[in-house]
């Protein structure tokens, strides 16, 4: 079998195409990994992330699979380290070198339960900053990919199913009013 540069320049090609199809699948099916805290801890890798009521839902079970005594005992670590403003350093407390990139953080769940709850404040650093729900439409973003600004999280208004981001804080009085689904 004789190569020629353009035979050469062709099977380089494939082969190119083939190794980055390989690693894509590897980063694609590495969304969500295993997290020793909570074995069964939701996993959003859909791209939609779940609405709140979802979220919720489903985090609730985590209150039960730690129990009362233990996430109230973290809940309170978790003031004293927003009140000497130290929530970023708290979260990220507990972590091993080896698990930057894992989500094995007790810290971190705790937060995210009273945090989806409204019960704890979004950290301030790395805020992105998204359009409004409205202007996402505009542009052709389907509602269930809207992306809400950090600390507020995406709901449906019950009339019109139009998506909205609020604080977690806001769901109860917006709940009650009939306001959300």
């Amino acid at each position: 079998m004789i190569f020629t540069p353009l035979k050469t320049f062709f099977y380089g090609v494939i082969c190119l195409v083939f190794f980055l199809t390989i690693i894509e699948v590897n980063d694609s099916s590495a969304e969500c990994k295993f997290d020793k805290d909570w074995p069964a801890r939701p996993c959003y890798d859909d791209g939609e992330g779940g609405t709140l009521i979802q979220k919720l839902d489903a985090w609730n079970d985590y209150y039960s699979f730690k129990g009362k005594n233990w996430l109230e005992s973290k809940r309170i670590e978790m003031e004293k380290a927003i009140a000497k403003n130290r929530l970023v350093e708290w979260i990220e407390e507990g972590k091993l070198p080896s698990e930057i990139y894992e989500q094995n953080n007790p810290n971190q769940n705790v937060w995210y339960y009273y945090y989806i709850n409204g019960l704890a404040p979004y950290p301030k650093e790395n805020i992105n900053q998204f359009d409004s729900p409205k202007q996402q439409l505009k542009k052709g973003v389907s509602p269930n990919n809207v992306i809400c600004n950090e600390g507020l999280e995406l709901i449906f208004k019950f009339s019109g199913n139009s998506p909205a981001c609020i604080k977690p804080s806001s769901f109860p009085a917006l709940a009650q009013r009939g306001w959300v689904k």
